[in-house]
């Protein structure tokens, strides 16, 4: 454990670009905590950072908690301000599968479904609504998004040639059945209404019982970016021309 004090250490001042002058780690292997408070205080300055927790620990025990800051709304940052985790879990996960693999009782090697039967790869679990095969024996990403590529271009082509054909389109309404312009303008509701139910019906199995409307939806296009692409190309046109071709057809006499 006491290899564990420079280690972390020197994350912190790697992570924050700590200048080699303001180490506060001393040779002797004891912590200058006015030097470390300096360091963190100084690279909050520079780096516009509103509030740093901060912990150290010696030989399993802490030694060291404070605060530096505001965690917002006007409150001071403490070493127990909560705060969310996010990505710093990674970092744990990590080491313990690196100890797991050491001991010999896991394989990174392995495919992740060996040890966690429900995961699924993003794009093929939203294409196929199972948890695909491995890259060797099936589908693998690379074709799913050459497919959804493809896919998203031959849309791209159809929504230009029927922007074009909106030229002219009062003008052919104004000789076509009230019925015929109805279902004409309703298609343009109807498509993209369906492909939406479509993909957030495979979204909402992918997630399972982690499906949040309100948090997927925020979080969408940085967790399935090829199926958001997809998504926005395969609606919004669609919808553009529906709202185009109902303010046209309001215009014309009646």
């Amino acid at each position: 454990m006491k290899t564990l004090i420079p280690i972390l250490l020197m994350f912190v001042f790697l992570l924050v670009g700590m200048s080699p002058s303001l180490a506060a780690y001393q040779p002797s292997g004891k912590i200058d905590f006015a030097a470390l408070d300096a360091t963190i205080e100084a690279q909050m300055a520079k780096h516009g950072l509103p509030g740093v927790a901060l912990a150290v620990i010696e030989n399993g025990e802490i030694v060291y908690l404070k605060g530096y800051g505001t965690a917002g709304h006007g409150q001071p940052m403490t070493a127990q301000t909560q705060m969310l985790i996010g990505s710093q879990s990674k970092s744990f996960t990590a080491l313990a599968i690196a100890q797991l693999a050491e001991r010999g009782q896991l394989d990174l090697s392995a495919p992740v479904q060996t040890y966690i039967p429900w995961f699924r790869v993003a794009a093929e679990a939203v294409v196929q609504g199972k948890t695909p095969p491995p890259v060797s024996q099936g589908w693998s990403v690379r074709w799913v998004g050459w497919a959804i590529g493809l896919l998203c271009l031959g849309l791209v082509l159809l929504h230009t040639r029927n922007f074009l054909a909106l030229r002219g389109w009062s003008e052919r309404a104004q000789a076509m059945p009230t019925g015929k312009v109805i279902l004409d303008i309703s298609i343009s509701f109807i498509i993209p209404i369906v492909i939406l139910i479509i993909i957030f019906t495979q979204v909402r199995g992918f997630y399972g019982n982690r499906f949040n409307w309100l948090t997927n939806l925020a979080y969408f296009r940085l967790g399935l970016p090829d199926i958001f692409i997809l998504m926005l190309i395969g609606v919004l046109p669609d919808l553009t021309q529906g709202f185009i071709k109902l303010s046209q057809w309001f215009r014309i006499p009646k």
